[in-house]
């Protein structure tokens, strides 16, 4: 529909095995289990896709994952997640 190039897109992604605030920039991969990464790459058939990752580290316990997620960060994480975002916009 918008006739982009793969080079035209950049992703922006949280990744919880980088610690807080870390941020890594790959220029292809896959999904490495990011289900909204992963949905990305069904729809646009490629993994060819630049993406920066902002991490936010993991939660002690693996059945709290989609908790730890979906909820907002706090305190210091907050402080770093948005650090990272401001160092990502420049």
């Amino acid at each position: 529909f918008y006739k982009l190039k793969y080079d035209d897109i950049l992703i922006i992604m949280d990744d919880m095995s980088l610690p807080v605030g870390k941020i890594k920039l790959k220029t292809h991969g896959t999904s490495g289990g990011h289900k909204g990464l992963q949905n990305i790459i069904d729809n646009l058939n490629s993994i060819f896709l630049k993406r920066i990752k902002i991490g936010i580290d993991k939660p002690e316990k693996k059945e709290e994952i989609n908790h730890f997620v979906l909820d907002k960060p706090i305190g210091d994480e907050r402080i770093k997640i948005d650090n990272s975002l401001k160092i990502v916009a420049d």
